[in-house]
């Protein structure tokens, strides 16, 4: 009779954790899925964003001259700010370019 218990207990335990490793495996295989809907509703939101927001046959169609100006890091303990980098950087290209 003990022999019979000891087989019906190591039985259900194994069935037990094979349960417990379905949920798991089930959790993961859901999480894994979230995250690549997520990708892909981030990618589906930075094109329409883009598309939206910068059209560039319509806004550079009768554009004769684009700026572009990039900021510089600033200095541990520099005076300059970063807003400051840029308005001179702009400033100077500007006036090389018109001199």
């Amino acid at each position: 009779m003990l022999i019979l218990l000891t087989i019906v207990a190591i039985a259900t335990n194994m069935l037990l954790v094979y349960f417990l490793f379905a949920a798991i495996i089930e959790s993961y295989n859901k999480v894994s899925q979230n995250l690549k809907n997520q990708k892909y509703l981030a990618r589906a939101k930075i094109l329409f964003e883009n598309q939206l927001l910068f059209k560039r046959d319509m806004v550079f169609s009768e554009t004769r001259y684009v700026l572009k100006a990039q900021a510089e890091k600033i200095e541990e303990g520099g005076r300059k700010t970063e807003w400051d980098d840029v308005t001179t950087s702009i400033t100077s290209n500007v006036k090389t370019t018109v001199e």
